[in-house]
C-alpha cells in the first residue's frame, strides 16, 4: 500500500507540474518554460537535499545526470512531435512509452510482478493511453504529419521511460542529490538545443509563478518515484506514476472548464481498476 501511495503522489505531482508548464506555455516561448522549470527544479532539490538525508556520491550523481539527459531529450522530442502532429497523436504514445519501457526492463531483469499485478499493469497501460487522448485539434492540424508525430512520440516515450529506469537505479543513501544533477543535466541539454534553434530562454512576463510550480512539483514527483521504487517492482511503480495525465486533465477541467472526453473518463475508471489489482 505504501508503494501505491508514493507512486500516486508522484503521478499527482507530475501531472500538476505538467499543468503548470502548460499554463506557462500558453504565453509562448515553450523552450524558455522548459529550461527555466528545470533550473528552478535544480535549486529546489539543492535546497531540500540537506534536510532529507543522504549524501552525494559519484554513482548516484551520474545516474541522475543520465536521467536528466534522457528526460531533456524526451521533452525536446515531445515538443518536436507536437509541431508536426496533434497532441492526440503524440501525447498518448509518449505517455504509454514512459510506462512500457520500464515494464520491459523489469521483465528482462527478472523483476516480474505477480499475476494480478501483471493484469493491473496491462490495464494501467491502456488507461494511460485513454487518459492522454485529446481531440488533437490545434494550429498544426492543417499540415499535420502523422508519421513524424508517431516517431517523435515513440522517441519521447523512450526518453521518459529511460529517465524512470535510471532514477530507479539511484541508491537509497543518495537522498535527493541525484535530482540535482538530473535537473542540471536536463537544463544543459535543453538550453543547448534551444540556443541552437535560436529560441529565446527568457519566458513571457507573468508566467514565472507557473514555471516555478512546474519545477517544484516535478522534482518532488521524481523524489516520490524514487521512494516508491524502493518498496516494489519498477513495473508497477512506473505504470502508476505514468498515470500523471489524470491529474492534468482533472485540473484542466476544474480551472479551464475543459470538457473530459469519453476516452478520458474511461481511462480514469480503468486507472482505478488497475491500481486495485496492483494493490491486491
Amino acid at each position: 500500500m505504501t508503494l501505491v501511495i508514493l507512486a500516486a503522489l508522484s503521478a499527482t505531482l507530475a501531472g500538476s507540474g505538467d499543468f503548470c508548464g502548460g499554463l506557462a506555455s500558453r504565453g509562448g516561448r515553450v523552450s524558455a518554460v522548459a529550461t527555466n522549470s528545470l533550473i528552478i527544479g535544480m535549486f529546489s532539490a539543492l535546497i531540500m537535499a540537506p534536510f532529507l538525508g543522504g549524501s552525494p556520491d559519484r554513482t548516484g550523481l551520474l545516474w541522475g545526470a543520465g536521467a536528466g539527459i534522457a528526460g531533456g531529450l524526451a521533452i525536446h522530442a515531445l515538443y518536436q512531435g507536437l509541431t508536426h502532429a496533434g497532441a492526440g497523436v503524440v501525447s498518448p504514445i509518449a505517455a504509454v512509452g514512459s510506462a512500457a519501457w520500464p515494464v520491459l526492463y523489469s521483465i528482462v531483469t527478472g523483476d516480474r510482478p505477480g499475476p494480478l499485478q501483471s493484469v493491473g499493469v496491462g490495464i494501467g497501460v491502456v488507461a494511460i493511453w485513454l487518459i492522454s487522448r485529446t481531440s488533437g485539434k490545434g494550429p498544426v492540424e492543417a499540415h499535420a504529419d502523422g508519421r513524424r508525430g508517431v516517431k517523435f512520440g515513440i522517441a519521447a516515450g523512450l526518453g521518459f521511460g529511460t529517465m524512470l529506469i535510471m532514477l530507479s537505479r539511484v541508491s537509497t543513501d543518495a537522498g535527493m542529490w541525484p535530482l540535482v544533477s538530473a535537473r542540471a543535466a536536463g537544463f544543459a541539454i535543453l538550453a543547448l538545443l534551444a540556443l541552437g534553434a535560436r529560441h529565446p530562454l527568457v519566458p513571457v512576463r507573468g508566467t514565472w509563478w507557473a514555471i516555478a510550480g512546474s519545477g517544484v512539483f516535478t522534482v518532488l514527483a521524481n523524489a516520490f518515484f524514487i521512494a516508491a521504487t524502493r518498496r516494489g517492482s519498477l513495473a508497477t511503480v512506473s505504470v502508476i506514476t505514468s498515470m500523471f495525465p489524470a491529474s492534468t486533465v482533472v485540473l484542466a477541467r476544474l480551472v479551464w472548464k475543459e470538457r473530459l472526453t469519453r476516452a478520458n473518463l474511461a481511462g480514469l475508471g480503468l486507472s482505478l481498476t488497475a491500481v486495485a489489482l496492483i494493490v491486491a
